[in-house]
């Protein structure tokens, strides 16, 4: 079974998703976190709590010290479709002020997953998150993308395999990374 259904017609808010809500005493100048519509409408209750799960590990807002988690579900339960909404809400909300919680994010897979994460993005945001992934070796072609991505506002997140990322850390390290998502890291 595939992991949801293609969103065919505009939100009617009965999808929505809010995954942090300010204090009634703390409101002001704090917005409500919300999953996008596009997103919100397309998840199935496990994912909702899967999502919900990524959102209170990552922000810290569960009994444990640290800010991390690991999502494991099963394989077809839709671990992507989660990652993807957890990124691209924290890409653009859930920080003070109204602002973005993270900056950058990094997705590093296996070589022959990248294109897919890829796919993924452009099915589910339909081509409002700008990405590089890179999916080709050589030092040249590599060092440009990262140099796009670096350089770039618009491009807020980086794709790339495990064997890149292990070429390139201290470069990537540079670029103001706030997530990373590592994905099939057993």
């Amino acid at each position: 079974a595939p992991a949801a259904a293609e969103p065919e017609e505009a939100d009617d808010g009965s999808h929505r998703m809010v995954l942090w809500s300010p204090p009634a005493d703390e409101s002001q100048g704090r917005l409500e976190v919300v999953v996008d519509p596009m997103l919100s409408r397309v998840l199935r209750e496990h994912q909702r709590v899967g999502l919900q799960f990524l959102y209170d590990c990552l922000m810290g807002l569960r009994e444990y010290e640290g800010f991390g988690c690991i999502l494991a579900d099963d394989m077809g339960l839709g671990k992507t479709l989660q990652s993807v909404a957890v990124i691209w809400t924290l890409l653009t909300q859930g920080g003070a002020g109204g602002k973005a919680a993270c900056r950058k994010a990094v997705i590093i897979c296996p070589a022959s997953l990248v294109k897919n994460w890829a796919a993924e993005f452009d099915k589910w945001l339909k081509g409002r998150c700008k990405y590089v992934a890179i999916a080709v070796s050589g030092t040249a072609a590599v060092r440009g993308t990262l140099m796009t991505f670096r350089g770039s506002y618009e491009h807020k997140i980086l794709i790339a395999s495990y064997e890149t990322f292990r070429g390139y850390a201290h470069e990537v390290a540079n670029c103001g990374i706030d997530l990373v998502v590592c994905d099939e890291a057993h």
